[in-house]
This record gives structure tokens, sequence and C-alpha cells, in this order.
């Protein structure tokens, strides 16, 4: 690609009114296009121009990832000639930093989560009655007389022959059956199974 022809002495020396002339346009026109020259034509967004370079704002994003810093520490560390209220504002726009307040205390040790683990361990089958109200029962066993009552209800409407037989077979459950042993919640409807085939 051929470079274009240089300016003769002629042309070197005209004035922005006769080179407006020439090229048919105002002289306004070529005054503002030897004042910005590479800035020509490129849209001004207006309002102040920003105290941050963009080497600056990337420096305090860089510093903001890496580590749990404010917005003062990294002015001093970085030996910044804006405001704290400039950083702080950088960091806003940033839409993958978000602020969060650190914890006033302590992080937790290793022996702490074994403790937190172990007490959690043995309050596991406690229900929120006996946490509550110093009383109470294990849940599987709530569960299971619920199941009980729920099939005593239910043989009553449906079986009316047998309704003698089982509430004398849910009684006898009752009072020996789920005081020998606590179960989970699963095996309380393995005594429904075996009610069951004790009925019929």
């Amino acid at each position: 690609m051929g470079a274009r022809k240089k300016l003769t002495e002629a042309e070197l020396g005209l004035s922005n009114v006769k080179i407006g002339n020439k090229i048919e346009r105002s002289e306004k026109v070529i005054r503002n296009f030897l004042r910005l020259r590479a800035n020509y034509a490129l849209k001004n967004s207006g309002g102040r121009p920003k105290s941050t370079s963009r080497h600056i704002r990337n420096l305090v994003i860089h510093k903001a990832s890496n580590k749990c810093t404010s917005a003062c520490a990294i002015k001093s560390e970085c030996d910044l000639n804006c405001s704290v209220r400039t950083i702080q504002r950088v960091l806003k726009n940033i839409p993958h930093l978000k602020y969060t307040k650190p914890k006033r205390k302590p992080a937790l040790k290793l022996h702490h989560i074994q403790a937190r683990l172990s007490w959690a361990e043995k309050k596991d089958n406690v229900t929120v009655m006996s946490r509550n109200f110093d009383g109470g029962s294990y849940r599987p066993k709530i569960v299971s007389h619920l199941i009980l009552l729920l099939l005593e209800i239910y043989c009553f409407v449906v079986f009316a022959p047998w309704a003698k037989v089982l509430s004398r077979t849910v009684q006898d459950v009752r009072e020996t059956g789920f005081s020998r042993y606590k179960m989970p919640e699963e095996q309380a409807f393995v005594d429904i199974r075996c009610l069951k085939n004790r009925l019929f």
C-alpha cells in the first residue's frame, strides 16, 4: 500500500480558512481537527475527568482481591495520590467484589469443630420437647406411638370386627414393646408390619 503524497510548499503555508475552502469544509472543522489530532471524532462522555488512571484502578482492584483489607490500608500500601473515598468508589463499581463485614471473633480451630461434632452426636436423639421443657421423650418413640394411634383409629372405622383384638394388641405393644429398646425412625414401621402379621 503506497503512502500518500506529501504536502507541497504552497499547501504547507495555508491558513485554516484556505484549507477549508480547498476541501470544502468550514474553518471550525479544520481548527478542531488540528487541536484534537488523535482524539478527533471520538465521543466525549462529559463530566470531570477521573482522578485515577486505569493503571491505578487496576492496582487497587488487584490489592483488594488478593486479601481482606480496607480502602485506607490500600491507599497507604500503594502510596496513592487520591482520597480513601475514591478508592471505595472504585471498589464499589467492581461487580465481582462484594463487601463483607469481618467477624469480630476468632475462627474455629480443629479441636473446636471436633468438640461441636461430639456434642451434636450426644444430643442427636433429644426432641424439641425434652430440650425446651426438661422432659419429653425420644423422637422415634413419639413417631411410633403416633403411628399406632392412627392405626387404632383406622381399624375402629374400617375393621370393626377386629377392633377389640386390635385395641388389646396396641395396648400390649405400648406397655412392653417400645420400652425395651430405642429405635430409629425407620424401624418404627417394622412394628406396624409385626402388628399386621399378628392380627391377620
